[in-house]
């Protein structure tokens, strides 16, 4: 059952990845990038009370300090992911991602996890998985040159797409509530920074009399139905991911969820983003497969 949910889960992730960077490039910058997660995460939260609605409910101090962490890492990762994105090629962005929620989350396990070990082949899996990613390392890309300020855009991506699958993780591990609970939290916790994060750019735009027209036009028939799209995906990849947690340990769930991802987002950095498939990105995308199978066994 744990295969499913996950496959599912990043199935609903790649749509949601798709649908948000298609927003990116129909209405541009990060006050629309705030407008845009601050809507999303609104809708998750009202879909997040309803399932809580019908769930059973309470929330111990162990649960509660882990959904405020996800909600901030959530919310700094949404952010930073969609800037990185219009800046950015995508298999790009994933690497840097990969790279938090698989090799830091496979370093802290042994501490958060009590019992839990990491193997010597599952460790090499891992390096496999390290030395992939360089073989989809550009020069540069078509869209901005990969120098210091990209390199720390996406650090920052990868150390907050840690934070939100270590909390999902540790949910499951030291909280006996309800996964309804969880996202209600997490969620809610989104929304509140997106709110400050939204205030402190209108707040900022009337002191120095500014604004991109771009970022004033109203938003198109098109971009609310992406935004509706990466809403529910947003939502279904959270909670399937979280309950696909419970179902393995820390040194296969990460390098497998991340393997199953990679295997749509390179699909869709072909067929839906036309980047150009590389001899070096296919070598790269095969061994990140086969790891994916090794990791298991």
């Amino acid at each position: 059952m744990g295969f499913f949910y996950l496959i599912i889960a990043r199935l609903a992730g790649i749509f949601k990845v798709i649908a948000v960077k298609k927003c990116g490039t129909v209405a541009k910058g990060a006050k629309n990038s705030v407008k845009i997660n601050l809507i999303r995460a609104l809708g998750c939260l009202a879909v997040s009370l309803i399932v809580f609605a019908f769930s059973p409910s309470g929330l111990d101090t162990n649960g509660l300090w882990i959904s405020l962490l996800s909600g901030v890492s959530n919310a700094l990762f949404l952010f930073l992911w969609i800037l990185a994105a219009e800046r950015l090629s995508l298999c790009l962005v994933e690497v840097f991602c990969m790279l938090g929620s698989v090799v830091l989350p496979l370093l802290l396990a042994p501490l958060l996890y009590e019992g839990e070990t990491v193997s010597w082949h599952q460790w090499l899996c891992t390096g496999a998985l390290v030395l992939a990613t360089f073989l989809f390392f550009p020069k540069s890309t078509k869209k901005a040159p990969f120098d210091w300020k990209s390199l720390l855009l996406l650090t920052a991506c990868g150390l907050t797409s840690a934070g939100t699958v270590i909390s999902q993780k540790l949910y499951g591990a030291y909280s006996s509530s309800n996964i309804s609970v969880f996202n209600l939290t997490t969620f809610a916790a989104v929304c509140a920074a997106f709110s400050i994060a939204f205030l402190f750019i209108i707040i900022k735009d009337k002191r120095e009399k500014k604004g991109s027209e771009v970022e004033k036009q109203k938003f198109t028939a098109t971009v609310w139905v992406l935004i509706a799209i990466a809403t529910t995906m947003l939502y279904a990849n959270s909670y399937l991911h979280t309950l696909a947690s419970n179902h393995f340990s820390s040194a296969v769930f990460f390098p497998l969820s991340y393997s199953i991802g990679w295997f749509f987002t390179f699909l869709s950095d072909l067929i839906v983003f036309k980047e150009k498939a590389t001899a070096k990105k296919i070598v790269g995308f095969c061994i990140v497969i086969v790891t994916g199978v090794l990791i298991c066994l």
